[in-house]
């Protein structure tokens, strides 16, 4: 029989694609969207109040770049812990890790310079280039280089932790991964002098006649110990992303994995968490605004660089914003998700997101075919959308019509499971490389459960021998295949995980009602929760009848989602000079 299934969180996978896809479209931004306007004061003046809101709700979205480290960290800590728990010695994980983390930061190393949409391949529909004038950029410090050197990083760090069986200490564990955290924020700022230090003025200095800054070789002239040397500090304090502070952000992933691998994980770690995570936003915003107020932080740069941490004199405070605004969304949605038996019909709804999430790499690498749209666009309308951007409603029909490329090119894609893909590449490199573990006679029903908890797609044969005894053939896979991308197994037929199974929710204590008011109160500063509030207000009436919380949580909700609209509605019809 073929094992399709696979035991899955919803919401991460849904998280993860949401991160992938928010960054294609803030990248769509950046490249088909014609913002010149921001920078005339004039034109700034008459532009539309909303345009100028949205544009700095993109700018903050811009900082997100950690959101996908951190959902990466909380799925691999659980399938490491899986893995530890099927028996998996602590030297094949390690090893796994290692090997993995390599050959991500190879493909990391490939993409930025040659085969994504910023190296060589990627600017092929645009302009033809010798393929040296990208290399250098094959030391830009990208969040999936940073991805790379985490799961490597954290691979050990778990292994280490998993001596005598210590990974089932899991208290114990995430005391420790959140000292880390802290100790690898606080470091950040020495780290990076202590690199500059060693290379001056890196990463950003650019000495004259030198034709890129000093984080990057100048290939060609650059010798073999500089590019050795250059190799080991971009992680430490290469932009944009170095594993000093991002590191944190991956150590605060892998607690909630382990909180999440708990047998029995507990809701008041997600309410203490959504309340520290919501501290940390409240201070950095405070910090961050004291710095641009008195001048600590220049408020062009600030603005420019909100994706670009080691570029900020208030990195600190602003670090704090973004991965506490992110570990606060992420425990939101697990609260309103897993723990109240919603993961089978949320899975439904999110198969568009979660789809990305399947190939994330895949999606960065190859943004560039944009370049269909954006041509077809061209010949059709004569806008020329191929070499110049576009005002804002002409930008949003093609972004549309780039969004909907995307989902026809994945729709077709996923009927072979994304083969010729960036994470297929990767498995099956893995695949070839690590060493296989001969495999002892198993009770057919022990194997059928290993197999069936990890999604595999090896075929058991069920055969009865001369004594009548069960015998069970395993049959081996083409090298081509790889279960990392079982579609089917993953998108449509997995077997989502529930905290809280819906039938175990406390209704009897009126706990969607409760909930739902706590989310309504939050409903006046964030939309999002509001809704939510209103959704399962609804719902908590025939499960567990009107009274006063569900009543408010109406209320509130509703008024929220009113006054949300009626601003968005004033905001359009506002220009620059009526503020």
């Amino acid at each position: 029989m073929e094992i399709k299934h696979s035991n899955r969180f919803a919401t991460i996978d849904f998280l993860r694609g949401l991160a992938i896809w928010l960054m294609l479209l803030l990248h769509l931004l950046m490249r088909v969207y014609d913002k010149s306007w921001a920078d005339d004061p004039a034109q700034m003046a008459q532009a539309r109040i909303i345009v100028i809101v949205i544009l700095i709700f993109a700018l903050f979205l811009g900082g997100w770049c950690g959101f996908f480290l951190l959902i990466s960290s909380i799925g691999n800590m659980i399938s490491m812990q899986k893995q530890l728990a099927r028996g998996k010695s602590i030297g094949e994980l390690v090893l796994k890790q290692v090997i993995g983390g390599i050959l991500l930061l190879i493909f990391a190393f490939l993409t930025e310079s040659i085969i994504g949409y910023h190296g060589w391949l990627g600017k092929l529909p645009w302009e033809i280039t010798p393929l040296q004038d990208h290399l250098f950029r094959a030391f830009h410090m990208e969040t999936i280089h940073a991805v790379a050197w985490c799961v490597i990083v954290n691979g050990l760090t778990q292994g280490l932790l998993s001596l005598n069986n210590g990974y089932k200490k899991h208290t114990r564990n995430m005391i420790i991964y959140g000292i880390l955290t802290i100790l690898v924020i606080v470091s950040t700022t020495w780290v990076w002098k202590g690199v500059a230090q060693i290379v001056p003025g890196y990463p950003f200095a650019q000495p004259e006649g030198r034709p890129h800054i000093v984080q990057y070789p100048i290939i060609g002239q650059s010798t073999l110990g500089e590019y050795i040397k250059l190799f080991f500090l971009l992680p430490l304090a290469g932009h944009p992303e170095p594993i000093f502070p991002f590191l944190a952000v991956s150590y605060l992933g892998s607690i909630i994995g382990i909180f999440l691998s708990q047998e029995k994980p507990s809701i008041k770690f997600i309410l203490h968490g959504m309340i520290y995570s919501g501290i940390a936003v409240i201070v950095g915003l405070a910090g961050t605004g004291y710095m641009i107020v008195t001048g600590s932080q220049d408020i062009g740069v600030f603005l420019g660089n909100t994706w670009n941490i080691p570029r900020l004199d208030c990195w600190f405070w602003w670090f704090l914003v973004l991965t506490g605004s992110q570990v606060f969304s992420t425990l939101l949605i697990l609260r309103v998700i897993e723990f109240r038996g919603k993961a089978v019909p949320f899975a439904k709804k999110t198969t568009y997101f979660r789809r990305f999430g399947l190939i994330a790499f895949t999606v960065y690498n190859y943004q560039f075919i944009d370049f269909i749209p954006r041509f077809l666009f061209t010949k059709l309308t004569g806008i020329d959308a191929m070499y110049s951007r576009v005002n804002g409603n002409v930008s949003l029909i093609l972004m549309a019509g780039i969004f909907l490329t995307w989902a026809i090119v994945m729709w077709l894609w996923e009927k072979v499971n994304f083969i010729g893909g960036m994470e297929w590449m990767i498995s099956v490199l893995a695949k070839l490389i690590l060493p296989k573990k001969r495999k002892s006679k198993r009770n057919i029903n022990e194997s059928q459960n290993n197999l069936q908890s990890t999604g595999s797609q090896i075929t058991l044969m069920e055969t009865k021998n001369e004594n009548n005894e069960i015998e069970v053939t395993v049959k081996k896979i083409p090298w081509w295949k790889t279960d990392r991308l079982n579609v089917k197994g993953v998108l449509y037929d997995a077997n989502f995980i529930n905290i809280i199974s819906p039938e175990k929710v406390d209704h009897k204590n009126l706990k969607d009602s409760k909930l739902s008011l706590q989310l309504s109160l939050l409903a006046p500063v964030l939309m999002i929760a509001g809704v939510f509030a209103l959704d399962i207000a609804i719902e908590s009436i025939t499960t567990e009848g009107k009274n006063k919380y569900n009543r408010w949580a109406l209320i509130l909700s509703i008024f929220g989602i009113i006054r949300f609209i009626g601003v968005f509605i004033a905001l359009t019809f506002m220009s620059g000079l009526a503020i």
